[in-house]
């Protein structure tokens, strides 16, 4: 029996050694910029140990890099990793940012659409004038998130809800006046949906 235990302890400290030694060779080449290399030592690690959320979010994160994450492929993985961070830790909002970005590359509105709701605080049985009076209380206390606004109204017009994209687009317009991309989308709006987002006031500022 003690020759069992200490073979288990003994194997436990040695799995731990490497596991260290492997997040060390990560940060160096994180460091040079070898961010194959650094994926390689942090996926490694967390087959020693998959309970460490902070390595499995720093992983995530150098997956969704701009450099690292140009395929479809390496999105999608990208993404999985992300939602497992957020599965285990729901108040991860850079993890989420990422995640949010990467849904909009590959088209999935619909989740992108669901952590830009989370982060802004809105919810489902709120009519359009509550959601844009939550969005201003939000924007009030951080004025950064008036990027996610633009990136609703993305959402909304990848989800052919013209009427509903136009309205967050012109109160991303009115928030965040120096982001170009929300200009460039409210007047794609007019310029192709014409008909379907009459109905609604031009309020721009």
């Amino acid at each position: 029996v003690v020759f069992f235990l200490a073979t288990h302890f003994l194997h436990g400290f040695q799995v731990k050694r490497q596991a260290g030694s492997l997040l060390i060779r990560a940060d160096l080449a994180e460091g040079k910029k070898e961010y194959q290399a650094a994926l390689g030592y942090l996926r490694t690690y967390l087959g020693f140990q998959p309970d460490k959320t902070e390595v499995l979010a720093r992983y995530g994160r150098l997956l969704a890099r701009n450099d690292v994450a140009t395929t479809l492929r390496a999105r999608l993985l990208a993404i999985s990793i992300l939602e497992s961070v957020l599965r285990r830790e729901s108040t991860r909002d850079e993890e989420r940012g990422l995640l949010i970005d990467l849904c909009i590359l590959v088209r999935d509105h619909k989740t992108a659409q669901v952590h830009i709701e989370a982060l802004l605080g809105l919810t489902k049985d709120q009519n359009i004038q509550q959601q844009r009076n939550q969005i201003e209380r939000v924007l009030q206390e951080a004025p950064k998130k008036g990027e996610l606004v633009g990136k609703l109204a993305a959402c909304f017009t990848g989800e052919r809800k013209y009427p509903q994209a136009r309205e967050f687009y012109e109160l991303a317009v009115r928030n965040v006046p120096d982001e170009v991309s929300n200009y460039v989308g409210l007047a794609g709006l007019f310029r192709e949906h014409t008909d379907q987002i009459l109905d609604l006031s031009l309020e721009v500022v």
